[in-house]
This record gives C-alpha cells, structure tokens and sequence, in this order.
C-alpha cells in the first residue's frame, strides 16, 4: 500500500519501519541540518530474524530504505536502519552495530555505522540459532519488548546509551556524505552498491 504525502509538506523521508526508536533516531539526526516529515513504514525483511555478518546487515538496511521508498509517494530520501551481529576479536566473537542505509530519489547512496557493542556470551547460541537478539534479551534479563524501548544497549549501559542513540549515530553518519559533497565526490548508485557488496570480503 502506498502513502501519500501531505500537501505542503517540507520534505518527506521515509523509513523502512515503524519502530519507535529508529524513527526517533532518524529524526533527531535528520533535524540537525534540515527540516522534514519522517514517517514510517512496514516493510519486509528480507534478511532474517537475526542479521548476521556485515554483508547481511548492509543488505538489509539498503532493502528496507528501497522498500520504504516504494511505499510513498514522492519520498525525496528512504532510509533502511537494520541492527546486526558481525564478528569482533571478543569473548563472545559477536558484536552489534546499526547500519543506517539512505537513498535518494536519484537512486544514490550514502550508508553510516553505529559504535558497537558486545553482546554477552550467554546469548550466542541463541542468536547463532537465528533467534532474534531483542527477543533473547527480554527472555534472559526478564524484561518487557526490548527491542522498542532502550534495545539490549540500554539495559547493558544502564540507561546511558539506548536504541536510539546508535540509530542516531548510524543516520548521522549516513548524512556526512550528503552535507559535505564536495568532499566525498559521488554517491555510488543502488546497482553499484549492490556490486560492491557482493564482491566485498567481509
């Protein structure tokens, strides 16, 4: 289903879900350099409950930022924000990060990363069995939906780093090319960036 835009709006960037707290972290990096309606939608994973490694991840973010993109009309940025585990020199072996995916209505691409964090060992077989990581937590620390509040970060950090601060983190990061062009040069294209990804070692 497609959604129209409000008339007179200032802009529209849509995100590809409707979490709480990737769109409060879309917003608040996004309201740093300009103003815009975010709004989110449903779309379809097509990655599994549980990304893991980077090339997962990446693709992931990008699908849902080109599936937000195909439900509104006349978008000018879709953003994919897809959390993930991917390997780190750590006890567990396993670190989360958010990757932030943003598209533009010319089909180009700019992509940023959260800090990551390790996610404790007792976890492991759960999430290495493809269940999701929110859904370990709240089992294992007898806690309400992770995942739409404070996400595994905020329960591990006591309140000082949530969910929507490495949505933050990552969505800035993914704006750093657009705001300093003359810098960064051209933005790779979805068919690019697909390539890359694939022929990438990760």
């Amino acid at each position: 289903m497609r959604v129209k835009p409000a008339v007179g709006s200032k802009g529209i960037v849509v995100v590809g879900s409707t979490n709480r707290s990737k769109l409060l972290g879309v917003k608040r990096a996004w309201r740093l350099f300009e103003s815009a309606d975010v709004v989110g939608v449903e779309v379809e994973k097509t990655v599994g409950p549980q990304p893991i490694g980077w090339r997962e991840v990446f693709y992931g973010s990008l699908q849902r930022a080109l599936k937000a993109a195909n439900a509104v009309e006349h978008a000018r940025y879709s953003v994919g924000v897809e959390a993930g585990l991917v390997p780190a020199p750590m006890p567990s072996g396993l670190m989360e990060v958010q990757v932030a995916v943003i598209v533009d209505r010319e089909g180009r691409v700019s992509v940023g990363t959260s800090s990551g964090f390790e996610i404790p060992y007792a976890m492991i077989n759960s999430v290495l069995g493809f269940r999701e990581l929110g859904n370990v937590a709240s089992k294992l620390l007898k806690r309400g939906e992770i995942k739409e509040k404070l996400g595994i970060v905020g329960y591990l950090s006591r309140g000082t780093v949530t969910r929507v601060d490495l949505t933050f983190q990552a969505t800035l990061n993914a704006l750093l090319p657009r705001i300093n062009e003359r810098v960064y040069g051209r933005l790779y294209t979805v068919e690019e960036y697909e390539r890359v990804l694939k022929e990438m070692l990760f």
